[in-house]
């Protein structure tokens, strides 16, 4: 498994979870240049799996950026309705 997850999907129609991972990769450099290629249309997520985090995305305001994904479901749904 390597460091970087990206995730890709249409605003609209996310699949969801794993459904939209779409390469991991060893460094950010490459996510950048991977990224450089895509549709613009669409949308990305890059998940550093080191962090457990969300460090990158091209999407709206997203509640989830910096919350740590090891923490249990419910947590994250109170931190994502309660800020």
């Amino acid at each position: 498994m390597k460091r970087y997850w990206i995730f890709i999907f249409e605003q609209y129609y996310p699949s969801g979870g794993m459904e939209d991972f779409n390469i991991d990769l060893n460094n950010i450099n490459e996510c950048n240049n991977y990224l450089n290629d895509i549709d613009p249309k669409l949308y990305y997520h890059v998940f550093d799996t080191k962090k457990g985090e969300v460090i990158k995305h091209n999407t709206l305001p997203d509640p989830y950026m910096g919350v740590d994904y090891k923490i249990f479901p419910h947590k994250l749904y109170d931190n994502y309705t309660h800020g």
